[in-house]
């Protein structure tokens, strides 16, 4: 038997495992890697269980089930230490909840306060009067028309 199984066998035989059919002669295990498995020989092959045909259904008398008893049972009271640790923890977890807010607060009102400042600063003053663009002295098309 060869040690190490190749090809569309090797597939096959991973296709049977995932569809729930084991391989008399070959083994597969996962990885971790999803879509990764493993296929090895067995060390002894599997002896292949006989399909049993199904059995005619013979009517038999239906009986009526019975009703479940419930057993109703109280929890243990709760300790009062217990109840107090988790109620202080509870409040710690708030508080500091409550400052992640209200730091996230303060530095979202930081920035718009400085983007309005910076805004401010690098707008053009209205008051400045805006000046008129210089002529661009223009290229002769005819180089030669002095000389004519």
């Amino acid at each position: 038997m060869t040690k190490h199984l190749r090809g569309s066998k090797r597939l096959q035989v991973i296709q049977n495992w995932i569809n729930g059919r084991e391989d008399e002669l070959f083994e597969v295990f996962p990885t971790k890697k999803e879509n990764k498995y493993i296929v090895k020989p067995r060390k002894q092959p599997l002896k292949e269980k006989p399909v049993e045909e199904p059995k005619p259904i013979e009517e038999e008398p239906v009986e009526e089930p019975k009703p479940i008893k419930q057993k109703h049972n109280s929890p243990p009271p709760p300790s009062n230490d217990i109840n107090y640790e988790i109620l202080s923890e509870l409040r710690a977890l708030g508080q500091e909840m409550r400052l992640k807010r209200e730091k996230k607060e303060q530095k979202k009102m930081i920035k718009e306060v400085m983007n309005k400042e910076l805004n401010k600063r690098n707008s053009v003053p209205v008051s400045q009067p805006i000046e008129e663009p210089k002529p661009i002295p223009r290229r002769r098309n005819n180089v030669f028309s002095d000389f004519l």
